[in-house]
């Protein structure tokens, strides 16, 4: 499909200047203790996850198009789906950027992701933020999603961008009538962002996003995220960020079935460090620390659940080979009470911790072996007396990757990293 695809844009474009391809492999081996599903105990288990790859990028004289596949084969043991075969993955890639004028940027992308998971990989199509999960054996999943985003300077010291984009997610076939019916979701946005570089140092931006969500079944919102932000860098490679707004939503039709969601509006906002914070003739740390407010939709329930938390992601390299990283994002409900129980069932999961300890090997400009432990847990609200309803993973992890293409220097187009779990893999 890919190779037709890349043969084509040759056809119909010949002024492009060069045609890379890249390409590689990710084998990644785990053993820990994890449940079979989110509601048992954990028990000793063993996964191995396999993710090929392969990459496109097509240069013009002004523009670049990038196409990208990679399916993920995982096989888990022991697993409640009775089957042999291991469930795939695929993720689908799309890019493409223009220069419109010497001031003005053109950039495009569709991403797709259609195929079968379990709950440890759910963070693939759910992401991080969403605690609660499907009790499900296997959930067949599709999620696209568009942006078109056009950025450029409006003066010397202004500059403007506006994103509309779109997504799609469906559950395709819930296996185990436990997990409940899980509603469709369509979105639409339309993002902008105005920046006025205040001093060389400090840029002072604005952000309005509105747009709408549909549920099916489930209530239709309107939803706006206004913001104001301001950027200091602190050192050439160190910059902070602190941003306050509002976030609002409105209910314009329950039309597919009877909901308790109503408009809110409720302030959001955050603060981050990212960059070099720590740089010696032997060794450098990067971070990107995060933590704040957000309005966010559960896309299980099909409401709003306004989240608290924020990220911690720290990385040492020691040249020329060897790096060790921490990766931990923490996000709960910001509610004061928890959500109702349900009679005979333990509390919603309302809060999810993350963590993960990788340390990699780099062979050399192609190879790369990772190993390092995970931790993840599902708890309810952190106002809640009991815990014992807690999900917890724990695994030790060894990762291989293997990976190159005609790009110069024999580096690979792009650094994947929306496999599995590590570092290498992504988690």
């Amino acid at each position: 499909m890919l190779l037709p695809t890349a043969a084509l844009l040759l056809a119909i474009d010949p002024r492009g200047t060069r045609v890379d391809v890249a390409g590689g492999v990710t084998a990644e081996v785990r053993g820990g203790y994890a449940p079979l599903l989110l509601s048992d105990p954990s028990r000793p288990s063993f996964l191995t996850v396999v993710v090929p790859s392969i990459d496109f990028r097509v240069m013009r004289r002004r523009g670049t198009f990038n196409l990208g596949y990679a399916p993920r084969a995982l096989l888990r043991q022991p697993n409640p789906f009775n089957i042999a075969r291991p469930l795939f993955l695929h993720s689908i890639t799309s890019g493409y950027q223009v220069a419109i004028s010497r001031a003005w940027r053109l950039t495009a992308g569709v991403d797709a992701t259609v195929g079968e998971l379990d709950y440890t990989a759910a963070n693939l199509v759910f992401g991080q933020i969403q605690s609660g999960l499907p009790d499900t054996e296997i959930l067949s999943f599709a999620l696209i999603g568009a942006q078109v985003t056009i950025d450029g300077r409006i003066a010397p010291r202004q500059s403007f961008a506006i994103s509309p984009s779109a997504t799609f997610r469906q559950a395709l076939n819930v296996a185990d009538e436990r997990a409940g019916v899980l509603p469709a979701a369509r979105s639409g946005n339309l993002g902008l962002l105005y920046a006025y570089e205040a001093t060389q140092r400090d840029t002072v931006e604005v952000a309005l996003s509105p747009g709408v969500l549909d549920f099916e079944p489930g209530a239709l919102f309107f939803n706006v995220d206004a913001r104001a932000a301001w950027r200091r860098r602190l050192r050439p490679r160190l910059a902070s960020r602190i941003d306050a707004g509002a976030f609002g939503t409105s209910v314009i039709a329950g039309q597919d079935a009877a909901t308790s969601a109503s408009s809110r509006v409720l302030p959001v906002g955050g603060a981050a460090l990212e960059g070099r914070i720590a740089s010696h003739s032997d060794f450098y740390v990067d971070a990107n620390i995060n933590a704040g407010f957000l309005g966010f939709y559960d896309y299980i329930q099909g409401t709003l659940q306004p989240r608290a938390g924020g990220g911690v992601q720290v990385t040492a390299t020691i040249p020329p080979r060897w790096s060790v990283g921490l990766n931990a994002s923490l996000f709960t409900a910001a509610t004061r009470k928890p959500q109702p129980e349900i009679m005979g069932q333990p509390p919603p999961i309302e809060t999810v911790l993350l963590t993960q300890v990788p340390v990699t090997y780099r062979i050399d400009d192609t190879k790369q072996i990772e190993f390092g432990a995970i931790a993840n847990f599902r708890m309810p609200h952190l106002r809640v007396d009991d815990f014992s309803a807690t999900s917890s993973e724990l695994w030790g992890y060894v990762a291989f990757r293997i990976a190159g293409g005609t790009a110069r220097g024999r580096r690979e187009i792009n650094r994947r990293n929306d496999i599995g779990s590590g570092a290498v893999t992504g988690r």
